[in-house]
């Protein structure tokens, strides 16, 4: 059975990891769904792990070809991906992938013993909206990549970024558009990702993310 591997910290889980993760079973039998415990990559994570892993749950419980695996946050300390990789292998799955964005192709020179992943790995690659593709094919032509496996799926990922999520709850703005309805209902009843808990180095003025830069830029009031 052929499996494809999607880590990352999903804090929160949202439709546009679905959207790719479904994409990606184009691919293979089954993609699992891998949160880590601590990112060597990923700052200020704001969900605990068991709140992570629990929206995870909630989000692919509908597909029986999505899978969740806990080994990173069982094992604790940060999370590398080859680690994980052989834990998977050593387990019977032979034939695995890793789903990564086109963001993610640019850091793969400093992933924890990437020649030796490479080796084990097919890379499954996405684009992110508004990511200078140019930029990612020229990292893997012209770079140690080249001896990398690579497909790159054809479709696009969505504009959804989790920073996005966080900032959009934080101004207390509608997100039922960008995450599964269950997983809303799991933020609410457990208070996650709120001003008070989350964002309180945020001033009060801040106004909405520009959703053209993906969540990644925070404007302010004219004073």
């Amino acid at each position: 059975m052929k499996k494809i591997l999607f880590g990352g910290s999903f804090d929160p889980i949202h439709n546009a990891h679905l959207y790719i993760a479904k994409h990606a079973l184009e691919f293979a039998d089954r993609v699992v769904f891998i949160p880590c415990y601590e990112s060597a990559f990923a700052k200020n994570i704001k969900a605990s792990a068991e709140q992570r892993l629990e929206m995870v749950k909630l989000a692919i419980a509908d597909n029986n070809r999505y899978e969740i695996s806990d080994f990173e946050i069982a094992k604790k300390g940060i999370s590398y991906t080859i680690d994980t990789v052989k834990h998977f292998i050593q387990n019977g799955n032979k034939d695995v992938g890793l789903l990564v964005g086109y963001d993610v192709i640019l850091d793969l020179k400093n992933w924890h013993k990437i020649e030796e992943l490479m080796e084990l790995v097919t890379f499954y690659i996405f684009n992110r909206p508004d990511f200078p593709k140019d930029v990612v094919y020229k990292e893997i032509n012209t770079t140690f990549l080249k001896k990398a496996k690579i497909v790159e799926l054809e479709q696009k990922g969505m504009n959804i970024s989790s920073t996005m999520v966080k900032i959009y709850r934080y101004m207390n703005e509608e997100i039922g558009s960008f995450v599964p309805g269950q997983v809303l209902e799991y933020m609410d009843n457990n208070q996650i990702y709120l001003k008070q808990k989350t964002f309180s180095d945020i001033p009060d003025d801040t106004l909405l993310c520009n959703p053209q830069l993906n969540g990644r830029i925070i404007l302010q009031k004219n004073k």
